[in-house]
């Protein structure tokens, strides 16, 4: 006997009095009619009647898919089981009572703070629900239905999007396939276009080297030398003439062919950049301490320096005068000619960000010992400079391709600001626009500058609300305005200054102009939420504008005239497009 939790003396799980266990009561769960249970192994579970701590054994069944309870002795808490599975589980095998398990009368209200239904009586105030909110069964489910529908309904939505999305992502993904086939099939024959490339530029200079080393010098010399000592004293005076002449021809042979180098780096091939090495002869090496300097241009045409010292030992390193290069793999050969080819000292590296110095050998002695020192101390060195692959030195012109345009529009920007005759700076105090109240019929203007025609000009600024993305934004409009009456026609430039020069926003053109409510020239917007003190834009809390005009005469003809004035009215910011 324990201690039951509603202040009254019971018998823990079957021993209790008829009542009071639910679990005990035939309508706890009701069986489906036809389904068939299968019962779970005995183990020890919680008795929501007992005591915490309390376990007590029960034989129970549990729907492995569903979680419905099908046959239980006690009411418990939970359970942690290998559960078994239900003879048909899209249906519920087991439906819940609809009578209250304390005063076994129908439940007809929910009790919001225990989440279960009660019946009326359990409405009268009571140590179980004191002080508890309560609802209508019929009220509460009508809400959460429609809740539930609703979310439902967007569920469906949100996955009729998704389905929409996978469609697409399975479209892209059957293209990305095609691509990589294609693009696979288009690298299988570059490559095979290259080494065919390689194979016949190899044969051919392989054909030209085997020519040369097939021809004989030695057997015409010996037929030659048999000839002159069959000759007697007559003949030898008689053919004399005959006999230098053909031996000076055979001589010629020896010498032009002796100084006939072929360039093992010129291989013809579409994936790798031609390499061309550039010839330094350097005297004196055993007193020369400072390093020479040899100008070399690489495989894209761009130039380099090459260090090239000579003292302690023989290194190079190489320098381009553009710093974007450094950002780029290149492929360097550095050799020390020899006069016999086999014995060319030759060595090929790679470098990247850092122009290390790379050294080839490091005792001059060796050098002089074994032949490659000329009269004089004289050594012949050679040095060539590539891309390290086609990719690399498309990347490389892209990126020198796009500093030359940008170096071309600042020319442009500089020559318009230079063409202009007269100008103005107008300044806005960013804060007076933030406002929500500022009505959009406030216009502010700069002061006004004058032509060499006596027409007069000044920047208008004003908030107008604009449609992005279906919300709608505060947005500052600026305005090059004509304050005359009469008609004309100007080029023109505004400037949004930023505290990081390079970042300015900038426009101009040409437009003919009227009256001041006509022609507004160049509108220029920018949102003013953007205008923060990280955007460079605000100048101690103000914008600063600057503005210029030149007038046009009927031939096309710009009037030059300096004019130049200064305010500290009006400020906007705005992206100039």
């Amino acid at each position: 006997v324990i201690q039951q939790n509603r202040s009254s003396q019971v018998t823990c799980c079957s021993q209790r009095p008829p009542g009071t266990c639910s679990a005990l009561r035939p309508d706890r769960f009701r069986p489906k009619s036809g389904s068939r249970m299968q019962s779970t192994k005995s183990l020890f579970l919680p008795c929501e009647y007992c005591p915490v701590g309390t376990e007590f054994k029960a034989d129970i069944a549990c729907c492995r898919e569903c979680k419905a309870i099908l046959f239980i002795t006690c009411p418990h808490d939970g359970f942690d089981l290998e559960v078994q599975r239900c003879t048909d589980c899209s249906d519920r095998i087991f439906s819940e009572s609809t009578m209250c398990g304390f005063h076994f009368r129908e439940m007809h209200y929910f009790c919001l703070d225990c989440i279960r239904g009660v019946c009326s009586e359990c409405l009268v105030p009571s140590a179980a629900h004191g002080g508890h909110r309560f609802q209508k069964l019929g009220t509460l489910y009508t809400i959460n239905m429609k809740q539930v529908l609703r979310m439902m309904s967007n569920l469906s939505v949100s996955i009729s999007n998704t389905n929409i999305v996978k469609r697409q992502i399975a479209k892209n993904l059957e293209l990305v396939e095609v691509n990589e086939q294609s693009l696979l099939a288009d690298l299988e024959g570059l490559y095979e276009t290259a080494k065919q490339s390689i194979r016949a530029s190899a044969i051919q200079r392989k054909t030209a080297l085997k020519e040369k080393l097939a021809v004989d010098f030695a057997a015409p010399r010996d037929i030659l030398e048999r000839e002159i000592y069959s000759l007697s004293k007559y003949e030898l005076i008689k053919l004399h003439p005959a006999l230098i002449k053909h031996i000076t021809q055979q001589m010629a042979a020896c010498v032009g062919y002796t100084h006939q180098e072929v360039d093992s780096y010129g291989f013809e091939c579409p994936l790798i950049p031609r390499l061309t090495l550039s010839t330094i002869r350097i005297d004196n090496i055993t007193k020369r301490k400072v390093p020479v300097q040899l100008a070399i241009t690489d495989s894209s045409g761009f130039p380099w320096t090459a260090m090239v010292a000579v003292f302690p030992w023989i290194s190079v390193q190489l320098f381009p005068k553009d710093e974007t290069l450094e950002c780029f793999p290149h492929r360097v050969v550095f050799e020390i000619v020899h006069r016999d080819l086999a014995k060319t000292l030759r060595r090929s590296f790679t470098i990247t960000d850092l122009c290390e110095e790379m050294t080839l050998c490091e005792d001059v002695k060796f050098l002089r010992a074994n032949g490659f020192l000329l009269q004089n101390n004289v050594i012949v060195l050679r040095i060539g400079i590539r891309s390290s692959s086609l990719v690399v030195e498309n990347e490389l012109l892209k990126v020198q391709q796009e500093k030359q345009q940008e170096a071309t529009m600042k020319v442009e920007e500089v020559s318009s600001e230079q063409n202009v005759c007269c100008s103005s700076f107008l300044h806005l105090r960013l804060s007076d626009y933030e406002a929500e109240e500022v009505p959009s019929s406030v216009r502010i203007h700069s002061d006004a500058i004058t032509d060499a025609f006596g027409h007069r000009w000044c920047l208008r600024v004003k908030r107008v609300a604009r449609s992005v993305r279906s919300k709608i934004r505060v947005m500052l409009g600026v305005y090059i305005v004509q304050l005359d009456t009469v008609r004309c026609r100007c080029k023109y430039f505004i400037i949004l200054h930023n505290k990081d020069p390079s970042k300015r926003m900038y426009t101009s053109g040409e437009e003919e102009f009227s009256a001041m409510d006509q022609n507004f020239g160049k509108n220029a917007c920018i949102d003013v939420a953007d205008l923060t003190e990280e955007s460079g834009f605000v100048f101690d809390g103000m914008l600063r504008f600057q503005f210029g005009v030149t007038p046009i005469t009927s031939n096309g003809t710009v009037i030059e005239v300096a004019h130049f004035t200064e305010s500290n009215q009006l400020v906007t910011k705005t992206i100039l497009k």
